[in-house]
């Protein structure tokens, strides 16, 4: 788990999600229209080297690293703050109530980017959808609630763009969600994770639901001069 869940972002564009992948070994990126997530080996300057080789100028790039890192003045530096990371590795079976909950579609696109422009779940663009299954709870029409699964290094499958629109909040809306989520991702016979800032109130949620906290991780967000 160590060595995975430390760089996932790296993994997943090796195994899961290496369909969306490009690169090298030593540093990869995906499609701007569906994430800014790029990986590096071993985080080190020459990985970053590689990774700036790569990219075209101001592209910008996401990065998840275990520890702070230098990032080098051919750089700029928009964000850097600690990410907590969580992980379900518990055996339990949910029975949410899955009776309002529908499979989001191509359709759907411009409600979902309206929702996670609203709620800010993390960077949501026109393709995120590309990474799969993706659930949504609908209220006269309007999509009120959310939520997908994002990175899959082997054996694990991230859960993101949890997200409740304001006026439809404390409904129990995201546990359903996050429970199917959990349910469909065991069934496959693999492990929930997530990531989250550490002073997100959902943070509550996810421990009640059973995520436990496994690392403080470091995230950036950087732009090529």
């Amino acid at each position: 788990m160590q060595q995975i869940l430390d760089n996932p972002i790296y993994h997943a564009l090796q195994t899961g999600n290496s369909s969306f992948a490009a690169g090298t070994i030593q540093a990869n990126y995906i499609s701007p229209d569906i994430g800014l997530f790029a990986g590096l080996q071993h985080n080190t300057a020459a990985d970053l080297r590689a990774l700036y080789d790569l990219l075209p100028s101001k592209r910008l790039a996401i990065l998840f690293t275990p520890n702070p890192i230098d990032i080098s003045d051919q750089w700029d530096i928009k964000m850097q703050r600690p990410l907590l990371q969580m992980v379900y590795e518990q055996e339990k079976k949910f029975q949410p109530n899955t009776q309002a909950i529908v499979d989001l579609t191509e359709e759907h696109i411009p409600a979902m980017l309206e929702l996670t422009k609203l709620t800010n779940p993390g960077p949501f663009f026109q393709r995120t959808i590309d990474f799969g299954n993706y659930k949504g709870i609908f209220q006269n029409n309007q999509l009120v609630a959310m939520i997908g699964q994002r990175l899959q290094p082997y054996n694990y499958v991230e859960v993101s763009a949890v997200c409740t629109h304001t006026d439809f909040a404390g409904r129990g809306y995201a546990t359903q969600l996050l429970q199917l989520q959990i349910n469909m991702i065991q069934t496959v016979g693999k492990t929930p994770f997530l990531h989250v800032y550490p002073e997100n109130p959902a943070c509550k949620l996810y421990e009640k639901t059973g995520f436990v906290e496994r690392k403080e991780m470091m995230v950036y967000l950087i732009e090529k001069k």
